[in-house]
């Protein structure tokens, strides 16, 4: 396995649980509040593993970076990812969080502070796992040439 595979997996693994834990805490403070945080960590890491391993498992070629690329073009490439992916995100949840808000008729200052929270924060816990398959998306499609 190359270092780029690695770091994609490795990447991945932490966006996905970072996605799981906080999908799993909103789901869960609905009933118990403040919910358990240690165990909803455990059971978003369980999720995950089991989930990576089945991925990793079934198709052995997820998130591989062919073994060809460079250590420098794979980072740039993972930066320009990063930062693209971000972008996106922000925009996309500022979006959707507007509209949620603006069919719910409670679009007022607040809404839009939220909103704005949100387009900061949730993108954060997102952007592991979209940069990691950005970079393998964009080494599969290199190396296909």
């Amino acid at each position: 396995m190359t270092f780029g595979t690695s770091a994609l997996r490795t990447l991945s693994f932490i966006g996905a649980a970072a996605s799981m834990f906080w999908l799993i805490a909103f789901y869960w403070s609905a009933f118990v509040d403040p919910p358990p945080i240690v165990l909803v960590g455990i059971v978003a890491a369980s999720i995950v593993v089991v989930v990576s391993l089945v991925l990793v498992k079934r198709f052995p070629a997820i998130l591989a970076v062919p073994a060809q690329t460079e250590s420098f073009a794979f980072v740039r490439r993972l930066v320009i990812a990063a930062v693209v992916s971000y972008i996106a995100l922000a925009i996309a949840v500022y979006a959707t969080a507007i509209t949620v808000f603006f069919v719910a008729n409670r679009l007022e200052g607040d809404a839009q502070v939220a909103a704005a929270i949100l387009a900061l924060w949730v993108p954060i816990w997102l952007l592991p796992l979209v940069s990691a398959v950005a970079v393998w998306w964009w080494s599969r499609r290199d190396s296909a040439v």
